[in-house]
């Protein structure tokens, strides 16, 4: 739901999220992405069970550090430049990141020991995401597409995408009619209603997202004139549910 070598040119100055809709777009369409306009995904939680640490290097998502019980794992992040980078060790990700005008284009391919896995695109503009990426065991595509409708945004994501049983779903998150830093998340078929806060601090801000049963919270941060360059980790052993990344900030369980 989600740092690369930018040329920085989205808008002159931040884009700061100023409703709860808002801050959920950014979190989904910006995630991980470092620019100058817009926050970053620093770390999540979730459900006190685990936890994700994302690491940058200047302009760029270094590694990603992830916490499930007692295992810590990570995966390194490479950006702009050259299969030649990888280890060829494990679980890697490969990223490109092009500019046309106001839109970014991205390409992010998962390496399984040097061996293309995935590839994931997609193209962000300040008030839309478009989305293709893998999604079940035998090449099935998802296509996930973000925007505003008036106040609300609307997530629609087309399962088995470009087949004759293609199946769209869709959840619309709604602000609260009393308070901007608050809204709705309301789903169809399965899925479930969410509530959301956001919530401003001194550096960014966080979403937390529930219900009675599933709680996240996300925190993002603004960039500063210069990030601390961090000592890269060396490739760890991934276990296989934690393999599946993607552009989104999310892991998939669904190989």
């Amino acid at each position: 739901m989600k740092n690369f070598l930018f040329c920085l040119m989205l808008l002159a100055g931040f884009a700061a999220a100023n409703t709860c809709t808002e801050a959920w777009f950014e979190i989904n369409a910006y995630n991980y992405i470092y620019t100058k306009d817009h926050a970053h995904l620093d770390s999540a939680y979730y459900n006190d069970e685990s936890t994700e640490k994302y690491i940058y290097n200047k302009e760029h998502l270094d590694y990603l550090i992830t916490k499930e019980g007692g295992e810590i794992h990570t995966i390194n992040f490479y950006w702009n430049s050259d299969e030649s980078v990888l280890s060829k060790k494990g679980t890697e990700y490969f990223g490109i990141i092009k500019y046309s005008e106001d839109t970014l284009f991205i390409t992010l391919t998962n390496y399984h020991d040097g061996v293309v896995h995935e590839q994931q695109t997609a193209k962000i503009t300040n008030k839309t995401l478009d989305a293709q990426y893998p999604d079940g065991p035998n090449g099935e595509i998802a296509f996930e597409k973000i925007y505003f409708q008036n106040d609300s945004l609307v997530k629609s994501i087309t399962y088995n995408y470009g087949t004759d049983s293609a199946e769209v779903h869709k959840t619309i998150i709604v602000s609260d009619e009393q308070d901007d830093f608050k809204c709705k998340e309301y789903g169809e078929k399965e899925i479930k209603n969410f509530s959301l806060e956001y919530i401003k601090n001194d550096n960014g801000y966080a979403i937390k997202r529930h219900n009675e049963k599933y709680s996240r919270e996300y925190f993002m941060i603004y960039p500063t004139g210069t990030t601390a360059i961090h000592k890269r980790r060396a490739p760890v052993k991934i276990s296989p549910k934690a393999r599946y990344f993607d552009l989104l900030g999310r892991y998939k369980f669904t190989k």
